[in-house]
């Protein structure tokens, strides 16, 4: 076992511990890293301690932490985002809990010209029959897809983000614009 102590060159603090076991990088949460069993382990010999990752294990800790960021983003997106409904002429919602509610309503409506109250994202209401939610219902479908493919996008940026990459920029992800983003580091940086 390899523990690696990741340090930030700026304030030359140990920022994040990562186990490492057959190529995978673990990250250490504090509240779960015990510092004295660790410590015996190293003395012991049992792990090997190392204060600054190498280049490629540099690169893998870069490249978990910005799955993790990309993770996260997406899930955030999808809880609640907005779409322009060409069935309404509006904005709605299109995030999952919209999503449940419009698959309901379709259930409920038992005809196809029955008109129900239905709030959008300005939180005004307009009547919608079934055949509009089945419409809705669809473009949430392919926005939701559109979403999935900004987060394989950058996760194939991501996949293909060299070692010369993390030492000479610092990269950080805009989930939406499927970019990432690219900021020179201060001479010495790691």
């Amino acid at each position: 076992m390899t523990i690696i102590g990741y340090r930030d060159i700026e304030t030359n603090r140990i920022i994040k511990y990562y186990i490492v076991e057959e190529d995978k990088y673990i990250p250490v949460d504090d509240d779960n890293f015990d510092y004295r069993r660790i410590s015996k382990l190293i003395s012991s010999g049992s792990v090997t301690y190392k204060l600054k990752p190498d280049d490629n294990e540099l690169l893998s800790i870069i490249k978990e932490q910005l799955y993790t960021k990309l993770k996260n983003e997406f899930y955030k997106v999808q809880e609640k985002f907005t779409i322009f409904s060409k069935t309404l002429q509006t904005n709605v919602d299109a995030g999952r809990i919209a999503y449940a509610n419009i698959c309901a309503l379709i259930d409920y409506l038992s005809d196809d010209t029955t008109t129900v109250k239905f709030r959008v994202s300005d939180n005004s209401f307009v009547d919608i029959t079934k055949i509009d939610l089945i419409n809705l219902k669809k473009e949430l479908i392919a926005a939701g897809l559109q979403l999935y493919q900004k987060k394989w996008n950058v996760e194939n940026l991501i996949k293909n983000l060299t070692v010369d990459d993390v030492i000479h920029y610092k990269i950080d992800i805009d989930f939406m614009n499927e970019t990432l983003n690219k900021t020179p580091k201060k001479p010495g940086a790691q």
